[in-house]
């Protein structure tokens, strides 16, 4: 009996181990339930409400989503960026 090959980390997953961090005007919602204490419902949620802003001015508004609270903001903080705005420039 052979050992199970692990599969290959997806890119992502490998970038948040290595520090980097989401941008959460790009970032899919598959992207976003790599973050810990994000799973898809929650995920959803903050791309629809990405959607009706137009995009996130400020890293704050993601708080505004709903489920998103202060004891998950914590988790979450440290693996999201703001990289772009509403206008796709780089912030």
């Amino acid at each position: 009996m052979f050992a199970a090959q692990p599969s290959a980390a997806k890119p992502e997953l490998r970038a948040l181990r290595d520090g980097q961090r989401l941008d959460v005007n790009r970032a899919t919602a598959e992207e976003l339930t790599l973050i810990p204490g994000i799973g898809p419902k929650l995920a959803q949620r903050i791309v629809e409400e990405r959607g009706r802003r137009g995009g996130f001015t400020n890293l704050t508004e993601l708080r505004g989503v709903r489920g998103l609270g202060p004891k998950i903001w914590l988790r979450v903080e440290p693996f999201v960026a703001l990289v772009t705005c509403r206008t796709g420039r780089t912030a």
